[in-house]
């Protein structure tokens, strides 16, 4: 066969071979077999270069005592041969390497060495290179062929660049399509959650002076995780939309810390994982922070690693949280003995939808949803694994410059909200449970009190009188309550005051609504204490649970 219809068959094959799916590094193993054939090589290599590093990482290699070289030495932009062409994009062929200052010996039955840069879009990707025994072994139709190929092959890599650039295009917008149906579930149901949460958490605290001390206890305990669940309601509102959750308070993180940690440790226990702790107790160690997101963060990162120590069948597996205090910052480490991670897929945690569970337990947005939590709060957020050798994440918070309020001022709150006295209040909201709950709140302090469920029935009142106060819910059968003051604030002459009850005040309307003067929101599920405050114009927003 004349040896210009071989190189055609070689070129078809490698045109074959690069539009084929195989992972590249077989094709880089396919294309030296090809290129030692038609340039009689002995040795070939197919290199890439680190943009990073600027290191020449071998992808494939061909030809006798290849195995020892591979693992001999690094390589480096600039450096030998390969490392020139590297460097400056453009052929290179010498052949008696022993007279060549450029060469770094690699195999010594070496004699003659050419090399082609592989280059995309102008810049140099890789280095295709083949070493011969001969001395004098190249001419200029060998170069041509490694010149051709290594452009072919250039060809194909930049393909498939463009490919994968478009499925991960692709895979963003569909994920983006997840976030927004995910955003519109999570609204229509915070409505649905929140009012039983609100009707929940205010009648509980409508009991909580009874003198006997386990009931009393009970009711706490009922506030505190109903204000929970109603925070986690926020949370996946705000991270659907992509806002922050701003709802803060300046606490001691050791007690936080701990309240997640007993919440989380009975399923440890369960599963056959200790839990190693170490919280220093110390009152300077003061944060900004939300509770609830941060416990969550807390029992997120415990749960995952719970989780794989079970999946990989490990003994004596051990989580351990570790607080270390800084002098303007306080950092958490959560570790654990479990399988560790590759550098592939530590890449890809904090990716939304990324997840290494089986199909159906796992969504891949709790460590996504960690992660901003921490930057919302001015934190840092960082991970450490090796396969086998367990991982660690880090979380470093600075520390407040903040004072929490002392007993007294919250005593001096309480004894002024007995004093509250209302001379005319109109409440509006369709759940009867709300309903029951403000009549036994506000019926003691007013003159007259008007509880209806509908904006409609509202309105046949506001004909005859004007009130001091109009508490509506925002989502109501018909007109909303937002429509409602707009109806009524135009008929009154009074100085009257207008709250917004809402299970989500992150909408626009409800955000104009907020900047009129005389209109406070309220956000389900409430203390009774801050729609008090509300009403008597104690507070511009009373914001989330603001927990006594």
């Amino acid at each position: 066969m004349p040896p210009e219809s071989h190189f055609i068959r070689s070129a078809t094959a490698l045109f074959e071979l690069t539009q084929s799916d195989l992972p590249l590094e077989e094709v880089a193993i396919g294309l030296l077999d090809l290129l030692l054939q038609e340039t009689h090589s002995d040795h070939g290599s197919f290199l890439r270069v680190n943009p990073d590093t600027a290191e020449l990482v071998i992808l494939a290699s061909a030809g006798p005592d290849w195995e020892r070289p591979l693992t001999a030495g690094r390589l480096f932009v600039g450096q030998g041969i390969t490392g020139a062409v590297a460097r400056f994009g453009k052929t290179y062929v010498s052949n008696d390497v022993s007279k060549d200052a450029a060469y770094v010996r690699v195999l010594s039955s070496v004699k003659s060495e050419a090399c082609a840069p592989i280059k995309i879009r102008g810049q140099v990707w890789g280095v295709l290179n083949v070493d011969s025994n001969e001395t004098g072994h190249y001419h200029d139709q060998h170069i041509s062929k490694i010149e051709m190929m290594a452009a072919m092959v250039a060809s194909a890599i930049d393909f498939r660049e463009r490919i994968q650039k478009e499925k991960e295009l692709t895979k963003s917008l569909v994920e983006s399509d997840k976030l927004s149906a995910m955003g519109q579930l999570v609204a229509g149901l915070a409505h649905e959650l929140n009012n039983p949460l609100a009707a929940i958490q205010g009648t509980a605290e409508l009991f909580k002076d009874n003198s006997d001390p386990e009931f009393g206890d009970a009711l706490k305990l009922i506030r505190k995780q109903a204000r929970r669940a109603g925070n986690l309601v926020k949370q996946l509102l705000a991270f659907a939309r992509m806002e922050a959750f701003e709802d803060r308070s300046v606490e001691n993180i050791g007690p936080v810390l701990e309240d997640a940690l007993e919440l989380i440790r009975p399923q440890l226990a369960c599963e056959g994982v200790s839990l190693e702790t170490w919280i220093p107790d110390s009152d300077s160690l003061q944060v900004e922070l939300n509770v609830t997101q941060i416990q969550q963060v807390i029992i997120n990162l415990v749960t995952n690693a719970q989780q794989a120590i079970c999946s990989a069948g490990i003994e004596d597996g051990y989580v351990s949280v570790v607080m270390e205090p800084g002098e303007d910052r306080v950092a958490l480490r959560v570790s654990d003995n479990g399988p560790g991670m590759e550098k592939k897929t530590l890449d890809s945690i904090f990716t939304p939808f990324f997840t290494t569970k089986e199909k159906g337990k796992g969504t891949g947005l709790g460590l996504s949803i960690t992660r901003d939590i921490i930057r919302d709060h001015g934190g840092e957020l960082s991970v450490q694994s090796q396969p086998g050798e367990g991982t660690s994440f880090s979380i470093v918070f600075p520390l407040s410059q903040k004072k929490t309020r002392s007993a007294a001022e919250a005593g001096a709150d309480r004894s002024e909200k007995r004093e509250v006295h209302f001379p005319n209040l109109l409440i509006i909201d369709d759940e009867q449970s709300i309903r029951w709950m403000l009549n036994r709140l506000f019926e003691p302090v007013t003159n007259r009190l008007v509880i209806v469920s509908s904006a409609e029935e509202a309105l046949a009142h506001a004909e005859d009188t004007s009130f001091d106060v109009v508490i509506s819910d925002f989502h109501l059968p018909g007109m909303d309550g937002i429509e409602f003051v707009e109806t009524i604030d135009e008929k009154w002459d009074t100085d009257s005051r207008f709250i917004l009850i809402t299970g989500d005040a992150s909408s626009a309307r409800v955000d104009k609504f907020r900047d009129r003067e005389n209109c406070r929101v309220v956000e389900k599920p409430f203390e009774l204490k801050d729609l008090l405050n509300c009403a008597t114009g104690r507070s511009k927003d009373s914001g989330v649970s603001l927990a006594s």
